[in-house]
């Protein structure tokens, strides 16, 4: 059986481990599951771009639907309305 954790923390590379800063570092999981992990591991990255950026930033369901809607291509609620 295979586990998943999430490793967060700060870095000068986000895509190699060697740059992480040890005393920063924070493991999420194990996970079971592949897909859980992966959205832990992007609500996370989202949630450092929008505090790098200092943008004010609301999560409902109404965002999360047009988000899906415009960059996702997907529309889930009502889906005998699309077009």
């Amino acid at each position: 059986m295979i586990n998943y954790i999430v490793i967060e923390g700060f870095h000068k590379n986000p895509n190699e481990m060697s740059t992480l800063d040890e005393n920063t570092k924070k493991e999420h999981g194990p996970f079971i599951n592949k897909d859980e992990a992966e959205s832990l591991a992007k609500s996370l990255i989202q949630k450092k771009i929008v505090e790098d950026n200092k943008i004010e930033y609301i999560e409902d369901r109404c965002t999360k639907m047009e988000y899906q809607k415009h960059f996702l291509k997907v529309r889930q609620a009502f889906p005998v309305l699309q077009s």
